[in-house]
């Protein structure tokens, strides 16, 4: 299975793609969303990214108070180029 992460931006709608191969990309992917890519991180702060990523793979969405939410939608391992109608952008890939 491979995943689309979708950050949303302040306005609502995406802001960023990213397709994941993994759970482990996803998971990744929410560290690099929430707090600057390459930052080392606490431990509470990496319970809190596990805590967010759960929370997508059991909801889809993970919403927070104030700011934008972050989405996953799981697609099928034969997609290599995920592009959908409705997003008038690229997706990226987590690796």
């Amino acid at each position: 299975m491979k995943y689309l992460f979708i950050a949303h931006g302040e306005s609502g709608e995406p802001a960023k793609l990213t397709l994941c191969s993994s759970r482990p990309e996803v998971l990744t992917t929410v560290q690099r969303t929430v707090f600057m890519a390459g930052s080392v991180l606490s431990a509470d702060q990496v319970q809190e990214v596990e805590g967010y990523t759960e929370e997508l793979f059991e909801n889809g969405i993970v919403r927070f108070e104030g700011d934008p939410p972050l989405q996953l939608i799981c697609v099928h391992d034969d997609i290599d180029e995920f592009t959908p109608d409705d997003y008038d952008m690229e997706v990226e890939s987590a690796t």
